[in-house]
């Protein structure tokens, strides 16, 4: 095994919550027909914004509201409304649980993810898993700010690090820290020949274990 640390993001990597998602920000966006097309492409351009800033996106920068941030506040808190229970609920990413189970107790865990901090740690506590993750961050931190404080606080190399993602997005800022990336394969994204995949958690778990075949960055 060449990692000391695994970061896992949370949507789409450990749960299957994206389309729980997509379909709120689908409903949420229905509301303003003249916005809805162009809403639902910034949503999926730009797949690892906060909500909160895809919300301010729509109200400041498209509808023109200077004073934004109750509108922006009291979306955040209809999506939440929307997608909370349905991701407490909903399936595992295929071998997630096995896999977390396994390395809890061999390597530190983290959870690093565009969903808010304080949501997240709602919706792990339900599901009866923050106590495997050794950290977990979401904004207001960003992904960024989140590989440094790991890489510190575990007094690691940037390349002793895998991050677990699911999106593009994830693998430049996991190139940007140094760190090695392995991408969850899904219906929705696609990666380059040289970026390392595994179709689910049962894979990536194999994928680590496998000395001969290292996670590149």
């Amino acid at each position: 095994m060449n990692h000391k640390v695994i970061v896992f993001d949370f949507d789409g990597v450990i749960v299957e919550s994206n389309g729980i998602k997509h379909d709120a920000f689908s409903s949420i966006f229905r509301r303003y027909p003249k916005y809805y097309k162009t809403m639902m492409s910034f949503h999926y351009e730009h797949n690892h914004l906060p909500r909160q800033d895809k919300f301010r996106y729509l109200v400041k920068e498209l509808m023109g509201k200077t004073d934004c941030e109750d509108d922006v506040a009291s979306l955040t808190y209809e999506f939440e409304g929307l997608t909370r229970q349905r991701i407490i609920s909903c399936p595992y990413v295929a071998g997630a649980r096995e896999c977390i189970d396994y390395f809890s107790d061999r390597l530190p865990l983290y959870i690093v993810s565009a969903t808010p901090e304080a949501e997240l740690m709602i919706i792990l506590e339900a599901r009866d898993m923050i106590k495997k993750f050794k950290g977990v961050y979401g904004p207001p931190m960003t992904k960024s700010h989140a590989f440094k404080t790991i890489i510190g606080q575990e007094q690691v190399a940037a390349f002793q690090v895998l991050f677990v993602g699911d999106s593009i997005e994830d693998y430049s800022v996991a190139k940007e820290a140094g760190i090695y990336f392995v991408a969850r394969k899904t219906k929705e994204n696609s990666f380059d020949a040289h970026i390392p995949i595994c179709n689910n958690l049962s894979e990536l778990k194999d994928l680590i274990l496998d000395g001969s075949k290292p996670a590149w960055r």
